[in-house]
Formats: C-alpha cells, structure tokens, sequence
C-alpha cells in the first residue's frame, strides 16, 4: 500500500537520522569525559588500587525527584550494579555499550501511553492487564510501572542473568519496606531470565495489554524474530512501543486495518527524545 510505504520509509529514515545523531553525540561526550578523566587523574599521579576500584562504580543521587515512586526507585538502586558492567561471557552476547534503559520521564510517558489506549484495563476474560519489558535490564520499569499502575501486573524478561538478579534483589528489597502502596509489590512483578523469544509462561502472554522492547543494538535478523513472536503470542495487546533502528520488513510495523504506526519520542539514559514506534490495536 502507498500510504504504508511512505509511513515506513518516514519512519525508517528518521531512525537512521537520529541514530547516526545519537551515535556522534555519544563519541564527543565519550572524548570529553575521557579527555577531563586524563587531566583529573595525571594531576592526582598515582591513585592506590582500592581508589580506583571505588571510582568506576561512583554513583549519585538526582538532585531532585519527579515525586515519591522516582525517589524509591533511585534509592533502591544506588547501590546495585547499573547494569552495565556484565561478565565477559555475557558481553559476547550483548555487549554492555548497548545497554540503556527508560528514564523515570520516560515511564511516565510509557505510562501515559497506556493510561490514553485503554491499556490499563484488562480485554475480555477475568485476567489482570500486563506491561511486558522484552529486555528488561536491571528491572526498573517493570517495577516503576507497578507502582504507578496498581490495577496491572508487569512482566520483564531479560537475558543477561547477571542483570536480572539486579532487578531480583531490588524487587526483594522494595517488597520489604513498610508502605501500603508496595506490600503486594512482589506478587504483581514478575522477572525473569531468559530467552524472550520462547516466552513459556502462557498466563503471561495471554493478559499482556502493553509492551516495550529496547533492541537499538539488535540485528534487523534479530528484530524480526521479535515481531513475529509479538504477532503470534500477544491476542490482547493493545500498544507496543519499540525502540529499533530501523523498522524491518514486517507486517507488525506496516499500518492495517485495525492497527496504526507513529513516531513517539521517549526518554532514555542516551537521549531525552528518543524516537521510538508506537504501534496501536484496535482491539
């Protein structure tokens, strides 16, 4: 179809304009930190080995916080690992310069999103909405999203395992804390480590109203096996956001009757408007 054509092609331009962008934004800052780090450190001379070990996980607070759920979630997570810094063996598949996750603004957008496409509510059946997080980090949105949506579940399936015992650990500690708005926390998020594509949790797939997947990194290969397992496994999904590239060649990211594509632009840890598909449902 022409009109699908020209979404596609304006929507796959404008990933690889911003990417190209985002990448040469990327490479001054990396010069710069780098170039301020030599100055730092050949002023210092010699740092003692435990120095240097404290410094490469040096992390701070914001100085403000958006409102409650944002503080918690910061403070939760000061002092894990920041996803990051994986094993060698894990690097190899997923290198960790990859790595970035949704920023709090960028929840807040995801869950506006939601909230604006009835995908808070559940799909005919009994069962509860569920937010999905294919490449789920170190498990922040799926447990941000919890607290801000406490009518769903959320779901984040990550397969870097050191990453997801992050999130597990968070999970457990925020279950802990004596407040009403996360004492059932634990038992609405689910995380879990392994291969998004052969999702075997059926109950899970089934209630899924909402998805993100962060795959800038991924093949177009790669990219394709997603849409194909988000079109065969997700009846009641009303809005996917995904943050590729380039869109492949797929039906999922082409309009069709019942299903519409758009530009959004989400908050990120590399960039305050990242542009990202918003594909809707009409379900």
């Amino acid at each position: 179809m022409p009109c699908s054509f020209t979404v596609q092609t304006c929507i796959s331009k404008g990933m690889d304009v911003w990417f190209e962008i985002a990448q040469a934004k990327f490479e001054i800052f990396l010069e710069q930190k780098l170039e301020i780090y030599g100055e730092s450190v050949a002023a210092l001379g010699p740092l003692p080995e435990e120095a240097a070990i404290l410094g490469e996980n040096l992390k701070a607070l914001p100085d403000t916080f958006i409102d409650s759920i944002h503080e918690r979630i910061e403070k939760t997570y000061i002092d894990l690992p920041n996803g990051y810094e994986v094993t060698e063996e894990e690097s190899a598949d997923c290198p960790s310069a990859l790595y970035g996750e949704l920023t709090s603004v960028g929840v807040l957008q995801m869950h506006k999103l939601m909230e604006d496409f009835g995908a808070t509510s559940a799909t005919g059946g009994d069962g509860t909405p569920t937010f999905l997080d294919l490449g789920a980090g170190t498990g922040k949105v799926p447990i941000e999203l919890a607290l801000r949506a406490p009518e769903m579940n959320t779901v984040g399936v990550e397969f870097i395992q050191s990453r997801n015992d992050v999130g597990t650990v968070a999970l457990k500690l925020m279950s802990m804390e004596d407040d009403e708005n996360v004492d059932n926390l634990k038992s609405r998020v689910k995380l879990i480590c392994g291969d998004f594509l052969e999702l075997p949790n059926a109950d899970v797939c089934e209630n899924v109203t909402s998805m993100f997947c962060c795959g800038v990194g991924f093949s177009e290969e790669f990219c394709l096996k997603i849409c194909d397992r988000i079109v065969a496994g997700f009846p009641k999904l009303k809005i996917c956001v995904l943050l590729f590239r380039a869109p492949p060649p797929h039906e999922l990211v082409m309009p069709a009757e019942g299903k519409c594509v758009t530009l959004e632009h989400v908050n990120t840890t590399w960039m305050n408007e990242t542009p990202a598909m918003l594909i809707k449902f009409d379900r």
